[in-house]
């Protein structure tokens, strides 16, 4: 299998404005989740997809994990990596609540190439939903990411 994609400060900053073009535009943006390269080459190949999104519960399982945080983040971030590395499409990620960490957990993912993310406002223990926005809180806290933050895998800190 041939990597057509890839990162880089500019290309990652590029694919972030298109995504968010995406989010912006009228028309509605779907996106397919996939869980590695493979999936993520065939479901780029399907004419008119835009961008990706990534499945935290199949990445988990494909690598033999439960889902809810149970992969470690090192390994969910290089299964990231490999799906960006594949294609050249804008790829968000399902950071699943952060693991423990959600500015550096976003920080890591952006470093990989990733342009998007989703954030449970659960717990990883199966609890329900926080209705006290408790994931928010933890956001506003950790202060912004933006793409040049390139966390444990580039230079900026």
């Amino acid at each position: 299998m041939r990597l057509s994609g890839g990162y880089g400060p500019g290309m990652t900053a590029e694919k972030a404005r298109t995504l968010r073009d995406l989010h912006l535009a009228p028309a509605l943006l779907q996106v397919v989740n996939v869980w590695d390269a493979v999936s993520a080459q065939v479901v780029a190949g399907v004419p008119g997809t835009t961008a990706l999104a990534t499945a935290s519960h199949s990445i988990a399982a494909s690598h033999g994990y439960a889902d809810g945080e149970n992969i470690p983040v090192d390994l969910m971030l290089d299964a990231c990596a490999r799906i960006v590395a594949a294609v050249d499409l804008p790829v968000s990620a399902d950071l699943e609540s952060g693991y423990g960490d959600v500015h550096a957990t976003v920080r890591r993912a952006i470093g990989v190439g990733v342009v998007g993310a989703n954030l449970e406002d659960g717990v990883a223990d199966g609890r329900a939903f926080d209705p006290d926005d408790r994931i928010q809180r933890r956001i506003d806290k950790s202060g912004p990411c933006r793409v040049g933050d390139r966390g444990s895998r580039g230079t900026a800190q």
